[in-house]
Order: C-alpha cells, then sequence, then structure tokens
C-alpha cells in the first residue's frame, strides 16, 4: 500500500497509474484462485520521453514486485543497451552465473534503458547476442528475474522485431505520456519550493503569468521525440537562477532578501527582444559589416518577428511560429561564417542560445560507411551542438539526388536525421545553419525529405550578394588599416580595377580576393625594394600600382597594339570599330561611369566565312583584358553543336559546361545559326539566354555566322535578340584586300613574289580575285590563305 501510494503520488502519469493498479489486482486475483503469481510473467517495456520518470517507476516497480513476493531477491540493476553492448556477451553471461560476485545470480530485477540500442544497425552483431541471452535467462529465471526495457517507443517498435517471441515474452506495457503544461508548472514550482525552502518568490507568483509563459515556452516541444519532461524543467529552473544572479552581481546590497529570494520577470523570461537589440554588441558589429543589406534585412525581421512574439505571450496569446536553423546562400567569402558567429552572440543575447559558439562540419562527417553509421554520426554532432551554432558547409553535398534514381542512401539517412531531431520549435536551444549556393541547396532540397524545408525555412535563406565596387573598395580600406598598410592614391586605384576585373571570374571569393591582392602586392614590394644586404628601409609600406598589378599600363598600349596586330588581316572598317568601342571604354573609366551599362558584351559577327570573325574574336580576348572588361585572356571557341545533346535531360548540362569554361573570359561560338537546328536547339536557346542573364558582367559571348542565318536566328530565337545588341558586320574582302594579304602571307613565310616587279601580273591577280569573290562558296582570308600554300 505504501508502494502504491507512492506511485498515485507521482505527478502526472495517469495510464502508469492504471497499469500498476491493474498488475496488483491480477496478482491478488492468483492468490484468491489459489495460483501462484510467481509463475507468471511480470516482465515490462516501459515507453516514453526523457525525465517522464521511467527510472523513478522502474525503482517502484521492483519494490512492488518484493513486497507482493513475486521477486525474492533485493537486487535491483540499473543499465542501459549501450553499456550491455560495450560489456560483452561473455561479461553479460557472468552477471547470472551463480557466484557471489554476480549480482544477479538469484535473480532480482534488470532495468535497461535505451534498450532499442542492442539491435540498432550501427551497433555490432554483438548486441543481438546479449539481447538472446538476457531472453535465454528470462525463460530460465521464471519466478526470479524480472526484466524491464525502457526507451523511446518508435525504437523499441524495431527492437522487437529483433525476435518474434520477444513481445509474448514480456506482457506489460507502461506508456509514459509527456506531462502537460499544469503538471509541468507544478513540478517547475514544487522543486524551486524544495530547493530554497519555500523562501523563493516570482514576481506574479510560482503558478503566476510569467511562470506560465516560460513552462508554455517548454511545451512546444510537447509530443516530439527526446522532449525532456522533468529534466526540461530543471533546464528552466537553472537557467531563471542563472540570470537572476547575473543580475544580481550589479547589485551593492546583496544582503536584501526581498532581491534575493525574488524572480522578476526578466529572470523567469528572458530579456525583451527590443532591449537586447540596443544593447547587443554583436548585434551593433553585425551593423557595421560591409554590404550585406538583404541579410541585415533579414535578420532585423527576425528581430521584428521576436519581438510581435514577446507582445503576444505577454498577452498571453500563442506565438507565431519561427526559425531559428536558417539557410545561408552565397559565394565564397561573402561574410557567411563571419555573420553565423554574431547570429550565435545575437541568439545567446536574446536567450534563444545557452551557448553561441560556432562549431563547422562538413558534409564528410555526417556520412557513414555503412549502415545505420550516417544515422549515429549525425545524432553524436547534433548532440555535441545543442547550444551552440553548428554551420553545415557546402551542405548540398548531402543531396541524395532524385528520388526516381536514388541510390545514395547515406546521404537520405543524415537528412532523414536531420528532419526527426531537428524540431525547430521555441526553446528547442539549437541552431543548425546550412550553407553553399543557392541552386545547388535548392535542388537538394527537391530531392530530400519534404520535412527538411520546414525545419529551414527554405522559403526564406538569407542571400549574402557579391560585394559591388565601392563595397570592395570599402573592406581595401579597412584591411589595408587593420595591417598597418598604405598605398598611394594610384596604387589604391589600380588596386580596385584589378578586384573589379577579378569579380567577372567563376569562384570569385569577395573579401578573400583582397586578402590575396594584399598578400600579393606585399611580395611584390618586397622583391621591388630588395636590397643588398645590411641596408634598412624603414618599416612603413607603402603600396604602388605596379605591386597590385605589375603590367597595369597594357590599358594605353591596347589602341596601337589593335591596329599593328589586325592590320591586313581584317577590313580597315572592323579595326575602326574595335576603336571606337576602346575609346568608349576609356571615357567611361575617365568619368568613372558603370562600363556594365554602358559597354555593350554581348556581339554578334556577321559575315561570309573567312572574313576575319574568329581572328578578332581571339584578339579580343586580349584586347579586352588589357582594357579591364574581363578577368582573365581566355578565349573558349566552339560551335552550336556544343550546346545541343542528342538525348533528354544533356542539353542544359552541356550548355551550363561552355558557360563555365569561359567565365571571366570570351566565349566564341561559331556556326551559331544552328543553334535554331535540331530537336533540342530550343531548349539550348532558353538555356543560353538564361546563363547570359546570370552572368552578365562576368563573361563576354560573341555569335557568329554568315548574315542572313544570324539574323533568321535573332528573328526566330525567343530572348537572344534581347540580350544581343552590339553588331559587327564583316564583308567579304575586296580584291585588292585579297593582294595585300596573299603578298604579307608570302613575305612572312620569305618567300619572294613577282607582283612587285609586275604591275601586269599583280593586276592579273585582282582580277582573278574579282571573280572568285563573287563566287557563292569564296570563304575570303581561308582561301587567300589555302591558294598562298598551294603557290609555295
Amino acid at each position: 500500500e505504501k508502494i502504491l501510494a507512492e506511485v498515485k503520488g507521482l505527478v502526472g502519469l495517469k495510464e502508469v497509474k492504471e497499469q500498476f493498479a491493474k498488475i496488483e489486482s491480477c496478482i491478488r486475483i492468483c492468490s484468491l484462485q489459489g495460483t501462484n503469481p510467481r509463475t507468471e510473467r511480470w516482465h515490462a517495456v516501459f515507453q516514453g520521453n526523457p525525465g517522464t520518470g521511467k527510472t523513478t517507476v522502474a525503482r517502484l516497480y521492483a519494490k512492488f514486485l518484493r513486497s507482493m513476493h513475486i521477486v525474492k531477491s533485493r537486487t535491483y540493476k540499473e543499465t542501459s543497451g549501450a553499456q550491455l553492448v560495450c560489456m560483452g556477451p561473455k561479461e553479460v553471461k557472468e552477471l547470472f552465473n551463480s557466484s557471489s560476485s554476480n549480482p544477479l545470480q538469484n535473480g532480482g530485477v534488470l532495468f535497461v534503458d535505451e534498450a532499442y540500442q542492442l539491435t540498432a544497425p550501427h551497433v555490432p552483431n554483438s548486441g543481438r547476442q546479449v539481447l538472446d541471452i538476457i531472453l535465454t535467462e528470462i525463460e530460465n529465471n521464471i519466478g526470479n528475474l524480472v526484466v524491464i526495457f525502457a526507451g523511446y517507443k518508435e525504437e523499441l517498435e524495431s527492437f522487437f522485431g529483433h525476435n518474434p517471441g520477444l513481445r509474448s515474452r514480456i506482457p506489460h506495457t507502461l506508456h509514459f505520456e509527456d506531462f502537460n503544461d499544469q503538471e509541468l508548472l507544478h513540478i517547475l514550482a514544487d522543486r524551486i519550493r524544495k530547493k530554497y525552502n519555500g523562501k523563493m518568490k516570482a514576481e506574479d507568483g510560482l503558478h503566476g503569468k510569467y511562470m506560465r509563459i516560460a513552462i508554455r515556452r517548454l511545451a512546444r516541444s510537447r509530443g516530439k521525440k527526446g522532449f525532456g519532461n522533468a529534466r526540461a524543467v530543471e533546464n528552466v529552473q537553472l537557467k531563471i537562477w542563472e540570470r537572476q544572479a547575473k543580475r544580481l552581481t550589479n547589485y551593492e546590497n546583496l544582503k536584501d532578501s526581498n532581491h534575493i529570494f525574488t524572480f522578476i520577470k526578466e529572470d523567469i523570461l528572458g530579456p525583451n527582444p527590443a532591449d537586447v537589440r540596443l544593447t547587443s554588441l554583436a548585434w551593433a558589429k553585425f551593423q557595421r559589416l560591409t554590404g550585406l543589406e538583404e541579410v541585415k534585412k533579414s535578420i532585423n525581421n527576425m528581430f521584428e518577428a521576436l519581438e510581435m512574439n514577446y507582445r503576444r505571450e505577454m498577452a498571453e496569446q500563442a506565438p507565431l511560429s519561427f526559425s531559428l536553423n536558417r539557410i545561408f546562400v552565397g559565394s565564397p567569402g561573402t561574410g557567411k561564417t563571419t555573420v553565423a558567429k554574431l547570429y550565435g552572440q545575437i541568439l545567446v543575447d536574446l536567450g534563444l542560445l545557452s551557448n553561441g559558439e560556432v562549431i563547422t562540419k562538413n558534409p564528410a562527417d555526417f556520412i557513414g560507411e555503412a549502415v545505420g553509421k550516417s544515422e549515429a554520426n549525425t545524432k553524436s554532432i547534433l548532440a555535441s551542438t545543442v547550444g551552440k551554432v553548428l554551420i553545415i558547409d557546402e551542405a548540398y553535398m548531402l543531396d541524395p539526388g532524385e528520388a526516381s534514381k536514388r541510390n545514395d542512401t547515406y546521404r537520405a539517412s543524415v537528412l532523414d536525421t536531420l528532419v526527426a531531431e531537428v524540431q525547430s520549435v521555441p526553446g528547442e536551444d539549437r541552431c543548425v545553419i546550412l550553407l553553399g549556393y543557392e541552386d545547388r541547396l535548392k535542388e537538394m532540397f527537391r530531392n530530400a525529405n519534404p520535412g527538411l524545408s520546414g525545419r529551414f525555412a527554405a522559403d526564406k535563406p538569407f542571400r549574402f550578394e557579391d560585394f559591388n565596387k565601392a563595397q570592395l573598395q570599402e573592406i581595401l580600406n579597412r584591411k589595408l588599416v587593420a595591417r598597418n598598410l598604405n598605398a598611394t592614391h594610384e596604387g589604391l586605384k589600380v588596386a580596385i580595377e584589378v578586384l573589379d576585373r577579378a569579380r567577372m571570374r567563376q569562384g570569385f571569393s569577395n573579401g578573400r580576393e583582397v586578402d590575396n591582392l594584399l598578400s600579393s602586392a606585399m611580395e611584390n614590394h618586397l622583391q621591388r625594394q630588395s636590397t643588398p644586404k645590411g641596408s634598412n628601409y624603414g618599416h612603413d609600406m607603402t603600396l604602388s600600382p605596379e605591386d597590385f598589378d605589375p603590367n597595369h599600363g597594357r590599358a594605353k598600349h591596347a589602341a596601337a597594339n589593335c591596329r599593328m596586330f589586325l592590320q591586313n588581316q581584317v577590313s580597315n572598317n572592323i579595326i575602326n570599330q574595335l576603336e571606337e568601342y576602346q575609346r568608349l571604354l576609356h571615357i567611361t573609366k575617365l568619368r568613372e561611369l558603370s562600363a556594365a551599362s554602358l559597354v555593350p558584351t554581348s556581339f554578334l559577327f556577321k559575315g561570309p566565312a573567312g572574313t576575319g570573325k574568329t581572328t578578332v574574336a581571339q584578339y579580343m580576348s586580349t584586347l579586352l583584358y588589357d582594357l579591364g572588361l574581363v578577368a582573365t585572356k581566355t578565349f573558349v571557341e566552339c560551335s552550336a553543336s556544343d550546346f545541343i545533346g542528342e538525348h533528354v535531360g544533356q542539353t542544359a548540362p552541356k550548355t551550363r559546361a561552355q558557360f563555365e569554361k569561359g567565365l571571366g573570359g570570351v566565349l566564341f561560338v561559331d556556326h551559331a545559326h544552328q543553334l535554331n537546328q535540331g530537336g533540342y536547339g530550343t531548349e539550348a536557346i532558353n538555356e543560353f539566354v538564361r546563363l547570359l542573364q546570370k552572368h552578365s558582367g562576368k563573361i563576354v559571348v560573341i555569335l557568329a555566322g554568315p548574315s542572313d542565318e544570324i539574323e533568321s536566328l535573332m528573328a526566330k530565337a525567343h530572348g537572344l535578340d534581347i540580350s544581343f545588341f552590339k553588331e559587327i558586320t564583316f564583308q567579304r574582302l575586296t580584291a585588292q584586300e585579297c593582294m595585300v594579304l596573299l603578298r604579307r602571307i608570302l613575305s612572312q613565310n620569305r618567300i619572294s613574289d613577282c607582283f612587285s616587279n609586275s604591275q601586269a601580273v599583280q593586276q592579273i591577280f585582282i582580277n582573278q580575285f574579282e571573280i572568285l569573290s563573287n563566287l557563292s562558296h569564296w570563304r575570303n582570308a581561308s582561301d587567300v590563305k589555302s591558294l598562298s600554300q598551294w603557290m609555295m
């Protein structure tokens, strides 16, 4: 009766109490019917979340069974599935051997918490062997040994699936429900009264509004796997005391019992988000970061939502749903890790995280090499980062692939475990941030467990845009000051030009690019200033233009180089257009205007074969690099067939591959009119237009082909007519130009010609060139080169 009274005195656990009464009745009925209850099975399964009293009830159950003479031994042993696995089959078997040193030699009650660990997928086979040993002992010791298995309901289902006869051997199941709000509040108030001997008071009372709000915050995780119940109440109580202790350190008179034994609203609930915005050093530092306007707006919106929720809580209304877990998308060097650290500290200041330390992991840290290992790795990492900010860098590498073709269950297991373990509810004391490129993360979310999007607010990522020219200059100036470096005015201009060009490159690393440029400039400066051993030039370092770019004056010679290189290869009209283009770019630089909006970066080269389109395109990669319009001298030559696939799904990847090759330089597409042909041509054009818009300002694209066919392409291909606006028309070479080209080729090969001495012979050739140039298949310069080779 005394033990049953203890059970009845426990908070909540209505179903458990009913089961105790039922078991007690069964035992009494056996006695009345003259049967021995010890011959029955009294093994039990305790199912429920942590902190629901399973261990407490197990101890009472053991006492109850002894008091009812079901078991004679007073032995009660607590262990866990993991401990039994570590012990191994041999050592577990010895627990039951008849030896004075073995606790269960004469039977008793064995309580196995987290019993499902014996059959978990990642556990070696020895775990199953241990379970088989325990089942054998259960059969051999009826009336002496009672075993209680405890754990989560879901995991215990698979545990029972290990052995079909397991369920029949364990007839009693006790369900431990999560405590409701009233029960949780009762537990918290009771703990505070016991700890402080009834002296501690709370603003508005131990059962007042602020304590109710604190319990409601805790209870939002109720019903979820892992909800801590009474243990979670302990954490709430500890947090309230820690806030009070921090507050009281600012009081001069700590002997005043009214202060010492009173929990005020701020102790119970933490600070008002509106106050944190005014006092948080991390928030102030975040606001001073260069750029990141969209991210600042997102975090400001977060504050607005938190302040709204605080006001709703004060009115005892349900707060709006809100997730601390986020997606940070953007290029390298845009400040994602820096912001993550500040974000973590802001959450600590708000009382939403208990630690705030930032831990960075890569997908490889999660992915296992065997079945069940990915889940175990993920759970271990999540357990070790409670209260902290967990960053998963390059998270898109966890993409398991399309569901219809899924062949990477290890990656899928990581994402499924994240969905199961990360609840995204207030009070979870956890923040997980996924980092990566937006398009690849979107693909991952499409292929992953549908619950993943909700856990990370996938529709509202924090976007880290690439830094613009002005922001890069601000970062450069700040880093120069931080490193105690100086730079001349002209040096700074050249440095910004270098960084502006670098922005066009694929994989531009933003802030890191500034670090790399400074390191390179310092190295160049030291090399320039190197002197015989023993010389002393002082400790100041002033960086000059040549330190940032040793060939910074290349643009001055671009005009002369253009005419010199192309003279006698293409018509003067083409050279004049290129020089005009160069002058336009020069003016935009002088007036510090945006070249992107005034200087075209997409071209149509129209004209017959052999008129110099490839030659000019090739030279433009050098010219544009010298003029600072592209980041590298990269020249990628391809044709329409390189974009079009032979099967469904091949065209877009092929098109992306060509663009990626040309980023930062010149992409030259010959026979571009053929994009309008074939079954997948439209798909190639659509992807081409999309990529051209996406990489605007980072690539120069030239489409080349015969005039009529290119005009037909522009008329039919939706989108291209908008994107391409600078046309250069290559006319057929005149007979005179063909003659000049022929003589130049012969001269370059050190072959004397008869034209110098015979005007008549020269005129014969010019007449023949007149005839040839009117033929439909005449290929201009190409055929002149063929003629010269035949002559030689």
